[in-house]
């Protein structure tokens, strides 16, 4: 697992709260790895905004 967003995934599965996220594979020669994109968390079914989104462009 690779970057930023396994860290915050970690605490919350640590706290006993399972996210259900899907990691996402990537195959690059250099990069390559599974990696936690932070749309997987915005999209788990166990989290939910306390502040509405912004729109996106």
């Amino acid at each position: 697992m690779h970057g930023c967003t396994p860290l915050v995934w970690r605490a919350w599965l640590q706290s006993g709260a399972d996210l259900e996220v899907v990691f996402t594979e990537v195959d690059l020669p250099i990069l390559g790895g599974r990696y936690l994109l932070p749309s997987s968390l915005l999209r788990s079914s166990r989290l939910r905004a306390l502040t509405p989104l912004l729109p996106t462009r």
